[in-house]
């Protein structure tokens, strides 16, 4: 992306005989559809005489896959913002029917898909601190407490091990 952001200030600031800023402006200004109009890439050169140039043909390219990949940016940033303010309001929210190892589950598993992702065996991976293919209870609590910040104030020990019993239905480890 920074690339294509790139060549299209640098080959915009030459064809149109633009200064820099002027030609970040525009690629922003159109790449987020915002397009106010003060600058149009109309052209002063030789390549206006002709119908069809290769910058007419890449300026048409530059422009729908910059849209491309503007749209891609807000779309990430939203499905972003969307689990943040999710995992926020649950743990602003709680719910009140929920007994305390389900209320507790709740919020490891809001934390860890922040910090993780959706990628839960990748999340048991990096759990699995000795390599051992299971998750032991000190393990378990190292994670909660490390990787997802869970401090004692929010969720204590006695939670946890109940969680991590919950989830180690056999006792040989999740």
């Amino acid at each position: 992306i920074a690339v294509h952001l790139t060549q299209a200030v640098i080959v915009y600031r030459y064809m149109q005989k633009w200064t820099w800023l002027n030609a970040v402006y525009y690629v922003f200004t159109c790449f987020a559809t915002i397009g106010l109009g003060d600058y149009v890439p109309a052209g002063t050169g030789s390549y206006r005489q002709e119908f069809m140039t290769w910058y007419h043909a890449w300026h048409l390219w530059n422009l729908s896959m910059g849209l491309v990949y503007v749209a891609m940016i807000f779309n990430i940033l939203q499905e972003h913002l969307s689990t943040v303010l999710d995992t926020a309001v649950s743990f602003a929210l709680p719910k009140a029917d929920l007994d305390p190892v389900s209320d507790t589950r709740r919020k490891l598993l809001a934390s860890a898909y922040v910090v993780q992702g959706t990628d839960y065996e990748r999340m048991f991976e990096a759990m699995d601190i000795h390599q051992s293919g299971f998750v032991t209870y000190l393990e378990f609590l190292l994670f909660c407490r490390e990787r997802l910040r869970l401090s004692e104030d929010n969720v204590s020990d006695d939670k946890i091990q109940a969680v991590y019993e919950a989830i180690d239905t056999d006792g040989s480890g999740v």
